[in-house]
């Protein structure tokens, strides 16, 4: 999904269309199979996929929708007083 992002402007609309179609395609059919892997981490994953799926792609959608969603992760946010853990402060 990252990957198709970050090529917004390569390939021509219908190209872009049909890729992020079938990204969503894929996570659709995977989220389908909860409760169905017989393995208790899997359906977990898959239910909770199957609960948050619309969640995961808008910004495939939208070129001014940034791919990160956590505000202290974006380039340039201010951090103020904020401790930051140790892989995620500035080197």
């Amino acid at each position: 999904m990252l990957a198709l992002k970050k090529r917004w402007h390569e390939p021509d609309d219908a190209t872009y269309t049909r890729r992020a179609c079938r990204i969503e395609d894929r996570l659709d059919a995977l989220a389908a199979t909860a409760g169905t892997w017989g393995e208790a981490h899997a359906d977990r994953l898959a239910a909770r996929l199957l609960r948050h799926r619309r969640e995961l792609t808008p910004f495939l959608w939208d070129e001014e929708l940034g791919t990160v969603n956590s505000y202290f992760h974006r380039p340039g946010a201010d951090r103020g007083g904020i401790l930051l853990h140790a892989r995620h402060r500035p080197r």
